[in-house]
């Protein structure tokens, strides 16, 4: 990996693209949790990538290869993110759907297991952005502190947040009498 890492930052193009294959599923997988939408973890992907060859010189071998590639991805999706801002007050539910399987989170609610993606996605922007660094991708909290540019504190503080108000969304959704959330969406991915 470090001949890997060294060629790319040379700019070996056979090497971007070992790495290009080696990651484009976890960047994608990013992108889509962020975006809720398959297009715009699409155009993230892309253009994250494109960020990674044309500042590949950037790259500082003494720093981890995927926490400059995460940094990279967070920062392009934020920005997008921002530009597409006004598109998502016109984003219709009905719009997309999807499904990255199964993730680290699970929560035992009696004798069901659920998995949390759903409920992740109503988690403010900051709040998400460590629960998916951290559980989706298995990051360090030093590595989402260092991506994130947020002193350590923050990052723990967020993740303790983030889990505190996922346990109260899965216990107001299920102990609502519709329970229409996420039963709609386990019948939708299985």
């Amino acid at each position: 990996m470090e001949n890997l890492n060294k060629r790319f930052r040379e700019g070996d193009q056979q090497a971007f693209h070992e790495i290009f294959d080696l990651y484009k599923k976890k960047v994608y997988d990013i992108a889509l949790i962020y975006t809720n939408n398959r297009s715009l973890a699409d155009d993230i992907t892309q253009e994250a990538f494109i960020r990674m060859f044309a500042k590949h010189h950037l790259y500082k071998e003494e720093y981890s290869f995927e926490t400059w590639m995460y940094r990279i991805v967070v920062n392009t999706a934020n920005n997008l993110l921002r530009k597409q801002k006004w598109l998502r007050l016109f984003k219709d539910d009905k719009e997309e759907s999807y499904h990255i399987g199964r993730s680290n989170i699970q929560i035992e609610l009696g004798e069901q297991s659920v998995d949390i993606l759903y409920f992740v996605e109503k988690l403010p922007h900051k709040l998400k952005a460590v629960l998916v660094l951290k559980y989706y991708q298995d990051l360090t909290q030093e590595q989402i502190a260092e991506i994130l540019k947020i002193p350590l504190g923050t990052v723990k503080s967020r993740i303790s947040l983030g889990l505190k108000k996922l346990r109260i969304l899965i216990e107001n959704d299920t102990n609502s009498e519709e329970n229409a959330g996420y039963e709609k969406y386990r019948k939708r991915i299985t």
